[in-house]
């Protein structure tokens, strides 16, 4: 019988050992969605937080969805962990039906799994809208579900810490608004804000309660984004509650206000890209309204711009049925486009500036002031003279080299701060230019020609002009002109790709009695289900729009005033709720604005093959593939 030599149980307890340093300590936690929660229409963020044993290790964090199959494609990030490291990374997985689970590994670079943790996640209803509340939800919100026995979500609302927003404004699809409440004590991280400003301007809302000065509102890029600068505390009496209230006194920061008293601003809202800002200067647990106002729940649905009260249909005798729209009792829906288009983007400037010849009129200036002077006063034999002839030359020639540059490139321009923006990937990409000049340049127009760079191609040349300080736009539907400061001006022109953006223009016309819009479908898509939208009217156009075919209608301007800053329109409020929409910079590009200035919008679904997919009233793309077409146009002069 053979015997076991002594060394075998030391080199079987020295694998045990090595195996445990390999697989023992090391824990993952993950957070997948908000709170467990994912949507099956929109990117799940997912926040691991990695605690690392005592090996010091090279590998990297990866995840992926589990459903009855194999996992979905895996998103992967390299995450080298020292001894006893603590680090937290998210992860970003795209749209994946409804899963039912997700499956998070730390891998060495080679494959080989050290870790792996699974957790279940649930699937939110996609009709459903999604407010995050970042902190402690408000007292003062409607409530989540209806009233009646069925005891459906209205909306559904999750709670996250600040340091779970997401790091990328991707993370944050899932949400149809933000809450932020209280107010954060310390500054918010900048990543953090980026991936805010970046959701808002797709189409977000967040709303901010200001109600304290913290340090995150008065100090940092949080605080440039807020349309309300609180300054102190402040305690009054408003005409619009029973009751004293606390909150801050501060000044309106590029903002609307939407409720104020006795000259205080309470609640502020700024639109943003195509999303918006809303700032409470009071705590948001409302008390209740005075009996002239429209009451709680109609303030939450003006600030939750995006989130509709839904028309709820009730049978009366008779089968006859009825639309309820009783505020605040039956709860929101999402009215409108989860991705959708918007004509916007490329420009370069016919010339250049002639920075050259600049320069060579100041070197004249600088050789002929002192020579000259000197030259002169030798000739006249007064030495003493020069304090009267060197003024004298230096006016001349400042006059005259001013004047000479102003003459020969005073109306050139040029671009800089070139931005290459993706609309939608793989279709569509954008180019924005700062055109700025020596000189302020004349009221006239000026000619513009689309560059041919990679996948751009020129469209034709564009006319704007420069007379006027407001948002204009000139002979063409694709090209925004706005005025920045003197000397500056931002322009957005429309490109494409080849396989094609819809060759759909809007074309208006002043006719007596109002203005007329045309459009004109050069696509080879069936355009249906059209409308027109000026200022805060609504025509819907009947019919359809074929191939080659046209449609007008015309506005009546002067019975069509707009009177007020604010309208809810369920259209309107759709649009304003695009996911995937082109970026802009603040308010560089306001659908709301630019209507209120005279900008002509028509929207409508084709069934044919378009970049953007398209949502509608809060439900996935039906079995169509319905797609979504907005196209601007303004008048040619504007007051």
């Amino acid at each position: 019988m053979r015997r076991w030599h002594p060394v075998w149980p030391l080199v079987w307890l020295c694998a045990v050992l090595v195996g445990s340093a390999s697989y023992g300590d090391m824990q993952l936690t993950v957070l997948a969605g908000a709170g467990g929660y994912v949507r099956p229409d929109a990117m799940t963020p997912v926040q691991i937080i990695v605690t690392n044993d005592d090996v010091n290790r090279e590998g990297r964090i990866a995840a992926a969805f589990a459903s009855a199959g194999e996992p979905s494609t895996w998103a992967v990030h390299d995450l080298p962990l020292p001894p006893a490291a603590l680090k937290s990374v998210f992860l970003y997985l795209p749209p994946c039906g409804a899963p039912n689970g997700i499956v998070v590994r730390y891998e060495t670079l080679r494959g080989k799994r050290i870790a792996e943790v699974r957790e279940r996640v649930k699937v939110l209803s996609e009709a459903t809208p999604l407010l995050g509340v970042i902190g402690t939800a408000p007292r003062g919100l409607p409530g989540q579900k209806t009233e009646n026995e069925d005891q459906e979500y209205i909306y559904h609302q999750l709670l996250l810490r600040v340091d779970q927003i997401p790091d990328r404004h991707e993370g944050l699809e899932m949400f149809d608004a933000l809450m932020l409440s209280p107010p954060s004590p310390e500054p918010i991280p900048w990543d953090r804000v980026e991936a805010l400003r970046g959701w808002v301007l797709r189409g977000g809302t967040l709303v901010v309660d200001a109600s304290r000065a913290t340090q995150a509102f008065t100090e940092g890029p949080f605080a440039a984004l807020l349309p309300f600068v609180p300054r102190s505390m402040a305690e009054i009496e408003p005409d619009v509650f029973h009751t004293r209230i606390v909150g801050t006194s501060g000044s309106v920061n590029h903002g609307e206000v939407l409720l104020e008293s006795s000259g205080y601003p309470l609640v502020v809202r700024r639109n943003y890209g195509l999303g918006s800002v809303v700032c409470f200067a009071f705590e948001p647990d409302l008390p209740a309204f005075a009996r002239d106002y429209g009451g709680r729940d109609a303030l939450w649905q003006d600030v939750l711009g995006g989130m509709q009260l839904e028309a709820v249909r009730e049978e009366k005798e008779g089968g006859e049925g009825v639309e309820d729209f009783r505020r605040g009792r039956y709860g929101w829906r999402e009215a409108g486009f989860a991705q959708s288009m918007m004509t916007l983007v490329t420009v370069t400037p016919s010339t250049g500036l002639r920075l050259g010849l600049v320069l060579l009129l100041m070197a004249l200036y600088a050789l002929a002031v002192g020579p000259g002077d000197y030259f002169l006063v030798r000739r006249l034999g007064k030495p003493s003279l020069t304090w009267v002839t060197f003024p004298v030359i230096v006016a001349a020639f400042t006059f005259a080299a001013y004047t000479g540059a102003r003459l020969w490139v005073g109306g050139e321009m040029a671009a800089k701060n070139v931005e290459r923006l993706v609309i939608c990937q793989h279709q569509r990409a954008a180019l924005r230019y700062d055109l700025v000049s020596l000189f302020a340049p004349e009221g006239k127009d000026y000619t513009i020609r689309l560059e041919n760079k990679g996948l751009l191609r020129p469209i034709r040349e564009l006319l704007f002009g420069t007379s006027d300080e407001r948002l204009e736009m000139y002979q063409d539907a694709d090209i925004l002109v706005q005025r920045i400061p003197i000397w500056t001006y931002r322009t957005y022109a429309a490109s494409e790709t080849a396989e094609g953006y819809p060759d759909v223009r809007l074309d208006l016309q002043r006719v007596e009695g109002g203005l007329e819009a045309t459009l004109v479908n050069n696509s080879d898509l069936t355009l249906y289900n059209g409308h027109f939208m000026f200022g805060e009217k609504i025509r819907k156009a009947a019919g359809t729009v074929a191939p080659g075919q046209s449609l007008a209608l015309q506005l009546d301007t002067a019975r069509e005033q707009r009177t007020s800053s604010s309208f809810q329109s369920d259209v309107l409020s759709g649009l304003m709720r695009v996911r995937a929409a082109p970026l802009a910079e603040g308010r560089e590009f306001d659908l709301r604005d630019a209507l209120r200035r005279g900008a002509v919008v028509f929207y409508a679904r084709n069934a044919g093959a378009a970049p953007c997919p398209l949502e509608v009233d809060g439900r996935r793309r039906n079995e169509k593939g319905e797609r979504a077409l907005l196209v601007l146009a303004y008048e040619e002069s504007k007051s």
